[in-house]
């Protein structure tokens, strides 16, 4: 049996991986994405920390839409139709509880996510968001199962 690879995504980093692998990240307020083909057995993970690129500075996938664009994308490009992807949802806590209360970024990542989802009519099967505590996510692709810690 082959060793699966191991990558660790970092803050603003899209992953995709047609062979067996573990995709680590640790998310606080930032939501993470994976997105599955369970015909091909591959899949992809972002890591995003702002909901919505709005045109000023470089549009990187730091920035929700772009994020979400970019791994849907880079798995049709490897040969995904989008009715064989379903997509699980993490992270978008709320770590920090002074100032201004109705400045949630956590649960504004989490509506860029499903935002996007649902305009590409990819479904959401399962999500661990919201909440006081950080995760700590390992994806496997070539299973589509998540594991999540909360930290």
């Amino acid at each position: 049996m082959n060793e699966k690879i191991r990558i660790y995504l970092k803050t603003g980093g899209i992953v995709f991986s047609r062979e067996a692998s573990e995709i680590k990240t640790v998310l606080g307020s930032c939501v993470s994405v994976c997105l599955w083909d369970f015909k091909y057995k591959s899949g992809a993970m972002n890591h995003f920390i702002f909901p919505t690129w709005t045109g000023r500075g470089l549009a990187t996938p730091k920035y929700g839409n772009v994020a979400m664009e970019s791994i849907y994308e880079k798995m049709l490009s490897n040969g995904s139709r989008s009715q064989d992807l379903i997509a699980k949802i993490f992270g978008g806590g709320r770590l920090f509880t002074s100032g201004d209360m109705s400045l949630n970024p956590g649960e504004q990542n989490i509506a860029s996510a499903k935002k996007f989802l649902a305009r590409v009519n990819i479904p959401v099967i399962s999500e661990d968001t919201g909440g006081a505590r950080g995760r700590t996510v390992i994806f496997h692709t070539d299973t589509g199962d998540v594991f999540v810690k909360k930290n």
